[in-house]
């Protein structure tokens, strides 16, 4: 959800810290991403409460990382790469999330499907 929520890569998404996430400006701060630079991506509120859900779902609660390695996500260190081939968005979900070009207002009284024609 946060890949598809944020547009990161795999590689910064596992490397997000839990401070990473300013619910105050409603952004997620990416560091060191493509080309070492960091970004400011916009959070949705949505995505904000799954992480707070997600965090809150968590046995031991982490200190730096969002999404810790290890065991029932304890370790002190970002999730381990083997384990980031199995995140995926399934079909299913990825078709029930709606793209956020269809929440502007340009876009809300068209008809897709026939203008496509």
């Amino acid at each position: 959800m946060t890949l598809y929520g944020t547009g990161v890569r795999r590689a910064e998404l596992t490397n997000l810290k839990i401070t990473d996430v300013d619910s105050q400006r409603m952004v997620v701060h990416v560091q060191g991403g493509k080309g070492r630079k960091d970004r400011d991506i916009m959070l949705s509120p949505n995505l904000l409460t799954a992480l707070r859900e997600h965090y809150s779902s968590l046995r031991r609660k982490p200190e730096t990382w969002l999404f810790p390695g290890g065991k029932w996500h304890p370790a002190d260190y970002p999730i381990v790469k083997e384990t980031t081939v199995y995140l995926h968005v399934s079909q299913q979900h990825l078709h029930a999330a709606a793209s956020p070009l269809d929440a502007l207002a340009t876009f809300r009284n068209r008809n897709p499907v026939s203008e496509a024609k």
